[in-house]
């Protein structure tokens, strides 16, 4: 009861909440939709079977296999390019104008246009905050895009299997070989009795790969078999990898 509760008070905020803030294309700018279905096509996507580390030619996905093994990722896919300013200024607002709809409505995008790529996954892992940055932003933006994918692919959500246990500076405010240790043995998995052999991780960005590493090599070590990642958007910067 407690929870049907919250939840309908949630839906009741945003629909308040859409009421006093209209949904506005951030592209255009006509209302109706974050991102309608004109300026969808107009955003700058990440290139098909270029590995997002090394820029080489990946056969199967956004990474190449000697990229794979040191990332810990079977495969990857990647939707758009944060250098796109319409793409930065969507995950800003998702983050910081808590804007959770938008989340979702992302998530719609992106799982409807990978969906042939995933669709042998078991569970959608997101990437979790820390209990500082849940509570400052009040959501995950990782969840709220896991949850638009699951509506595409009809997928579970494992939103409690995967916890942080160590709140560390911001990766945005380090470099790369920083991030990289700033990320090290920061996750863990809560039960591994029953944990799904097939996970796909969501996360809204991705630049070094440090978090993607670091949360594969935990579910890796609870069992997990194969573990994929779906990101929204690349921030770019490696062509050179820290060496572990």
């Amino acid at each position: 009861m407690q929870r049907f509760l919250s939840n309908t008070l949630h839906r009741v905020g945003d629909v308040f909440w859409d009421i006093l803030f209209p949904r506005l294309c951030v592209v255009c700018n006509t209302e109706g939709a974050f991102l309608c279905s004109q300026c969808v096509y107009t955003l700058t996507s990440w290139p098909q079977n270029v590995c997002a580390w090394c820029r080489g030619t990946s056969e199967r996905s956004n990474i190449c296999e000697s990229c794979s093994r040191l990332w810990g990722l079977d495969d990857l896919w990647i939707g758009y390019r944060y250098d796109d300013v319409h793409i930065a200024h969507m995950i800003h607002t998702l983050k910081y104008g808590y804007r959770e709809a938008l989340g979702m409505d992302l998530g719609i995008i992106l799982g409807s246009r990978m969906i042939d790529e995933y669709s042998d996954t078991d569970a959608i892992v997101p990437i979790p905050l820390d209990k500082i940055r849940y509570k400052e932003r009040g959501f995950n933006q990782s969840l709220c895009l896991a949850q638009g994918i699951a509506q595409v692919c009809q997928r579970a959500i494992y939103s409690r299997l995967l916890i942080r246990t160590v709140a560390r500076a911001p990766q945005a405010t380090l470099g790369v070989s920083a991030r990289w240790e700033n990320m090290e043995d920061v996750y863990s998995v809560v039960c591994t009795r029953d944990i799904p052999k097939r996970i796909i991780l969501v996360d809204d960005v991705t630049t070094t790969g440090a978090t993607l590493r670091s949360a594969a090599r935990a579910l890796r070590m609870a069992g997990a078999e194969k573990i994929s990642a779906l990101v929204f958007a690349h921030g770019i910067p490696p062509r050179h990898t820290p060496v572990r």
